[in-house]
C-alpha cells in the first residue's frame, strides 16, 4: 500500500487498530501533524503508524528515523556531505535541472545534435584508387 494522502493514512490506521467512530474521522483527516506526517516516504510513515497510536506520537517517530537515518548515513558514507549545496557540483545541477547543454559547452556542435540517430554505413577505402568501398560487399569500382 501506497501512502499519498490523509485518507490513506486513516485507512491503513484503521487496518491496524480497529474502525474510526464517524465523528473523529474528519478530526483525524485534518490534524495539523497530517501536512508534517505525508511529506515522509510511505514505508516509514507506515511503520511509525504501527509502532504509535496517536498522530503526534506518529509524527516525532518519523522524524526519528529521520534523524536516525541522517547519522547512519553520515556514519557509513564519508561522501555523504560532498557537494552538498554546492551549485556548481554536477549531482546538484542534474538534482536541480539547471545543467548546461553539451553544445554550450561546446563538447559537441548543434548540428550533429539534430542528425537522426540512424549508424552510420561501415565504409573502407580503396588503397589503390581511394574510392570508398562498403564493407558488405568489400569490392572497389576499380576491382
Amino acid at each position: 500500500m501506497r501512502i499519498h494522502n490523509s485518507h490513506h493514512v486513516l485507512q491503513f490506521w484503521e487496518e491496524i487498530y480497529g474502525e474510526f467512530k464517524p465523528v473523529w474521522k474528519p478530526l483525524f483527516l485534518h490534524h495539523p501533524a497530517m501536512k508534517r506526517i505525508l511529506e515522509y516516504p510511505s514505508d516509514q510513515i507506515m511503520v511509525a503508524i504501527r509502532r504509535n497510536k496517536k498522530l503526534d506520537q506518529i509524527l516525532m517517530d518519523l522524524e526519528n528515523q529521520s534523524i536516525a537515518k541522517e547519522t547512519f548515513d553520515r556514519k557509513e558514507n564519508p561522501f555523504y556531505d560532498a557537494n552538498q549545496g554546492d551549485e556548481n557540483s554536477a549531482n546538484f545541477q542534474r538534482k536541480s535541472g539547471t545543467t548546461t547543454p553539451a553544445y554550450k559547452k561546446g563538447r559537441v556542435s548543434k548540428r550533429n545534435l539534430r542528425r537522426d540517430a540512424k549508424p552510420s554505413p561501415q565504409i573502407a577505402i580503396c588503397a589503390s584508387c581511394r574510392s570508398p568501398i562498403s564493407r558488405d560487399n568489400m569490392r572497389c569500382k576499380c576491382s
